[in-house]
């Protein structure tokens, strides 16, 4: 290949789909059985997490923002806030309600 492309390089190329490691797959199901209980929202702390899926506490979230877990907590339906100093919001993805206009603007309408 670099005989008829001898500039070319190759970044981040594999060619199979990524799988998910033991411990990355703990920490989805352990996040679906967070967002099951309560689908409204529910919260993780971090080392909690961290000590049941046997990841360290400092790379939970660079754990999390890997593209195919990503993908994974997308399939899933399962939606993650983070704000700094307070533990991690975990929720069920729902569809968005259609749209209903209020009753003053029908009436003008």
């Amino acid at each position: 290949m670099q005989k008829a492309f001898p500039g070319a390089r190759i970044v981040d190329w594999h060619p199979l789909p990524i799988g998910l490691s033991t411990n990355e797959a703990a920490l989805i199901r352990y996040l679906r059985s967070i967002a099951e209980k309560r689908p409204e929202g529910s919260s993780a702390k971090i080392k909690e997490l961290a000590a049941a899926v046997g990841i360290a506490p400092v790379n939970i979230w660079q754990t999390l923002e890997r593209p195919h877990i990503k993908a994974e907590l997308a399939r899933e339906g399962i939606l993650l806030d983070r704000r700094q100093g307070r533990p991690m919001s975990v929720r069920r993805a729902e569809a968005a309600p259609p749209y209903q206009a209020s009753p003053e603007i029908r009436r003008a309408a």
